[in-house]
């Protein structure tokens, strides 16, 4: 997974990670070195959280596709 963040309207890369799906469950797992991504696919979104290598919540996240 490439990860971005938009600066001034403008994708800024931040880095890639590997991650490991389960399409029994409809999960995606990413670690990466400062914790892991755990996301819910449903259709064309993706929910799920960003947590601390010590299991802190950083961020709540949702994703759609667009059209």
């Amino acid at each position: 997974m490439k990860l971005d963040k938009i600066v001034d309207g403008k994708p800024v890369t931040m880095g890639t990670t590997e991650c490991s799906d389960d399409s029994t469950k409809r999960t995606l797992t990413c670690e990466f070195p400062r914790g892991v991504f755990r996301f819910t696919i449903q259709a064309n979104k993706m929910a799920g959280t960003m947590n601390l290598t010590d299991g802190t919540l950083w961020r709540k996240i949702s994703l759609s596709k667009s059209p």
